[in-house]
């Protein structure tokens, strides 16, 4: 009894899921940026880059830290080294000499040695520039991640402007399908003309053709977006049909990454002069070893092995005196890029106003053009419709049908191509103000 209560409910069920299983789910441009950030394989190239120099700062920061070696050392003398002892020490003859080999064939070192930097001017400097550079590099992975939204932008605008221009071109092949059945019909009355039935024929292949040309360029944008994405070609990606045009973007003042890209640059060629700069003073190190030297005599019978301690410390300065005017060389190269970047920094401001400046004019002589379409493909479709309808009454000719539809088709095409160049400025102007 309970098993036939339930047959109807998981019936219902089976209807309802199975399918939502089977079909593919539409993706938002939002959804297609996402895919882009956790695949793409240029940003998780940057992203390395970036954890690199995060590193290269944290190995610059550990040079100040004190630093221990164990040394240890095994040398085997087949011929001991020869000195040459004054007779004199012997109560001889001034003057003279004799050789004599000391030590012993066998000696062993073993120690322990620390060194540590206690003032080096230019390494805390060296240190700031590598944490800088790291700053740097992580507004390079910001402006990978502007220009992968740029790029899937782009080609989402441009896959959805090639599904409107293939659906206006599917409804204009149903209509000429129409048309055409209308016109057999009145031809096999005869009152319709052969050459009439093949304009049509020769206007529906056309239609065919260009149907084909939109859906290969469907394909192709298709898979460049996949590939931005990072998924497979074969991957079902379905995305949404309908545009969402955004009318008004304001002027925001956000700081352009190309702009904090030289500004960092300025900052790092202000701090590389201050370390080239303290080249100039001097350093002071300490050092420290203990261990132990040992020597072995392996002839009877007078074999040994003795091990000796030995201990030392001390402190190491170190104080330019001259260096052939390399550092002034260094600093003026470095003063010459800083000038340089200065005036890239001026020349990408004005730059930007220009081009903010034409995106907007851009944006509402396009948005102009859409709107006045708009209205021309709702009279285009119109007088189409009046025509094939005056046709049929045979007031109109096919020659006049086939005019009505040529006039509709240019001016969705002129639609497309007007919301495409929308788009790509649209996200042109984006970039500029810096919104991503």
């Amino acid at each position: 009894m309970l098993v036939s209560i339930h047959k109807p409910v998981i019936k219902v069920l089976l209807i309802l899921i199975v399918p939502l299983l089977g079909r593919t789910q539409t993706w938002t441009l939002e959804r297609c940026i996402d895919s882009a950030l956790n695949r793409n394989k240029n940003y998780f190239i940057q992203e390395a880059q970036y954890q690199v120099s995060l590193e290269k700062w944290k190995e610059n920061k550990k040079s100040l830290y004190p630093k221990v070696f164990w040394n240890n050392e095994y040398k085997y003398y087949s011929e001991l080294p020869t000195q040459l002892l004054p007779l004199s020490v012997f109560n001889g003859p001034e003057g003279q000499f004799k050789e004599a080999q000391f030590g012993v064939p066998h000696t062993i070192n073993s120690q322990l040695q620390l060194q540590m930097p206690l003032f080096q001017s230019s390494l805390y400097s060296t240190i700031q520039v590598s944490k800088i550079y790291s700053e740097m590099s992580e507004l390079q992975k910001m402006k990978t991640k502007e220009q992968l939204f740029f790029e899937v932008s782009t080609a989402y605008y441009q896959t959805q402007s090639l599904m409107i221009q293939l659906s206006f071109l599917d409804s204009t092949l149903i209509q000429n399908n129409t048309l055409i059945h209308i016109v057999e019909t009145l031809y096999a009355q005869g009152m319709a003309k052969k050459t009439d039935l093949d304009k049509l024929s020769l206007q529906i292949n056309q239609i065919k053709n260009n149907i084909k040309q939109v859906q290969n360029q469907l394909e192709q944008s298709l898979n460049r977006l996949k590939f931005i994405m990072g998924l497979p070609i074969d991957f079902p990606l379905e995305i949404e049909t309908k545009i969402h045009i955004e009318l008004n973007i304001e002027n925001t003042k956000n700081i352009p990454i190309e702009l904090r890209i030289l500004q960092t640059q300025k900052n790092i060629l202000s701090k590389e002069i201050t370390t080239i700069k303290r080249n100039r003073y001097p350093s002071l190190s300490l050092f420290a070893s203990y261990g132990y030297n040992g020597f072995a005599y392996d002839k009877s019978p007078n074999e040994f092995l003795r091990f000796y301690p030995v201990g030392m410390s001390g402190v190491q300065l170190q104080i330019p005196i001259f260096q052939s005017g390399i550092l002034q060389s260094k600093i003026k190269q470095k003063k010459w890029e800083s000038k340089a970047l200065e005036l890239k920094e001026q020349l990408f401001n004005e730059q930007q106003t220009m081009l903010l400046h034409n995106a907007d004019l851009q944006l509402n002589a396009v948005k102009e053009q859409m709107l006045f379409q708009e209205t021309q493909i709702q009279y285009a479709n119109s007088i189409y419709e009046q025509t094939v309808l005056y046709h049929q009454q045979g007031l109109a000719t096919l020659t006049e049908v086939l005019l009505a539809e040529n006039s509709k088709r240019e001016i969705q095409q002129l639609y497309v191509q007007s919301l495409i160049q929308y788009q790509k400025t649209l996200v042109e102007k984006k970039k500029i103000i810096g919104i991503y």
